[in-house]
């Protein structure tokens, strides 16, 4: 008997806002709740691959829809980039698994070639970009300027006038011009050059690229998104401001073997996130004595070629693979009838499946009979 599947994903929610007080969106989720007490489902979905923060944007629907589970012994399959949050994984209705997270909007850029990316000069020792504000990220570039780097690299970074951060030292970063100056009007989402996979123009006169993630907090909020593929795919050696234990995971799970021939990695277990900035730059010194000149640093760019390449290779077969990349939940796709999908799939599971069509995991037909069976549900709100 063919089972039925409601699916939720972020898109609807993410244009509300939070209440004031809250610490969740504001959206209501009425219209879902509704759809699954009428359909009465075999399972739910919320698929949240490119988002964190599952309890932000989804608290309304979890705690709308509890008892329903609690009555009819359903749990909600949770999918999002890892499995962190220990709100959700005590709530006895949740089972949360990690996925595939930002692999999949990461390869639909990397079929592609990257636009702006001038040639190589060596002019700088490293690239570090930064748009929306943190801690860590002005962790980061306060270390940079304490330790006389800044004419070494790039740093961009918006402060913006009505921030909440509290650290001092953002006062003397606020009057530096910490901006491209071969993008000096770069404005996120602005053009199609100025979109979060883009590649900034300069990027490419620099030997190495100092990758601020957007998670940092614990060691189980790990997410590898668009910031930490660009350097993969265009070949240039990186450390990662991200949450402790980012670059090991890297090489365990994803089989991208660290630089150990020019950066020291022992920083990359500390739990404290101010010591491994710390010991990031401490990295950046020492390569500035290193490498001081261009010349330099083309030249251990070149003995860099093999792993570089084969960090590139393993980045990509992971995106081909069907056994990393296929959330158990969705091998009930391997064949057709198995399953109805109602609720907001498309824009969640649609990108799944588009992908397994192409690489040949499943029917070609696959997306074309679940949006033709989804014409013919009748549920409201469908």
């Amino acid at each position: 008997m063919s089972k039925k599947i409601y699916a939720l994903s972020q898109f609807k929610a993410q244009p509300t806002i939070a209440a004031e007080g809250k610490d969740y969106l504001s959206y209501p989720y009425t219209d879902e709740i509704n759809n699954i007490i009428e359909l009465h489902p075999d399972e739910i979905w919320i698929n949240c691959f490119e988002e964190m923060d599952v309890h932000f944007i989804f608290r309304n629907f979890i705690e709308g829809i509890r008892d329903w589970c609690v009555t009819h012994n359903r749990k909600i399959i949770v999918h999002m980039p890892s499995a962190w949050d220990k709100r959700l994984l005590d709530d006895p209705i949740l089972d949360v698994r990690g996925t595939y997270g930002y692999h999949l909007i990461m390869y639909a850029y990397n079929k592609h070639d990257y636009k702006h990316i001038s040639q190589t000069d060596w002019t700088y020792l490293f690239t570090c970009y930064n748009r929306r504000m943190d801690n860590h990220r002005t962790e980061l570039i306060k270390e940079l300027h304490k330790a006389n780097l800044f004419d070494e690299g790039i740093v961009t970074y918006k402060i913006d006038d009505q921030h909440q951060f509290t650290d001092p030292y953002l006062t003397i970063l606020k009057d530096l011009p910490l901006i491209d100056p071969l993008e000096p009007d770069y404005e996120i989402y602005k053009t199609e050059d100025m979109m979060p996979c883009a590649i900034a123009p300069s990027y490419r006169s620099a030997l190495i690229d100092l990758v601020t993630e957007s998670r940092y907090t614990t060691k189980d909020e790990f997410f590898f998104t668009e910031k930490t593929n660009k350097p993969l795919m265009t070949l240039k050696p990186f450390l990662v401001m991200s949450n402790q234990g980012f670059h090991k995971r890297l090489k365990d799970v994803y089989g991208i073997e660290p630089y150990t021939e020019i950066f020291d990695y022992s920083f990359d277990d500390e739990p404290d996130y101010k010591l491994r900035a710390k010991g990031i730059v401490q990295n950046v010194i020492r390569l500035h004595d290193r490498f001081p000149t261009p010349e330099s640093r083309k030249e251990v760019w070149l003995k860099l070629q093999d792993k570089l390449l084969a960090n590139k290779e393993a980045h990509e077969t992971y995106i081909l693979s069907k056994e990393k990349m296929t959330p158990e939940a969705f091998k009930i796709f391997d064949r057709l009838g198995d399953c109805e999908l109602y609720g907001d799939w498309e824009p969640s599971i649609g990108r799944y499946l588009h992908h397994a069509q192409s690489c040949g995991w499943i029917q070609s037909d696959t997306t074309e009979y679940f949006i033709k069976a989804s014409a013919s549900h009748n549920v409201s709100g469908q």
